[in-house]
């Protein structure tokens, strides 16, 4: 399947709002569980920095359809 970079970007634009629904829903559960982490007397170091790391991918992919995108305008 060859895409033009025309259809790229259109398919990049049909996708931007569920990245950045993923995006926000992955940082908002973060910030919940470091919340709750934060209150345990054993705080769960791996966790977290498994549930960062989520939330650093999902900022990425959106990063780089924000900047795929931008330089299209």
């Amino acid at each position: 399947m060859n895409l033009t970079k025309k259809q790229i970007i259109e398919k990049l634009k049909s996708i931007q709002y569920e990245v950045d629904h993923i995006f926000n829903e992955k940082k908002d559960f973060f910030d919940h569980e470091l919340d709750e982490e934060m209150q345990k007397e054993n705080f769960d170091y791996g966790y977290i920095g498994h549930l960062g790391n989520e939330v650093y991918m999902a900022q990425q992919v959106q990063k780089t359809i924000d900047e795929i995108l931008g330089e299209e305008d």
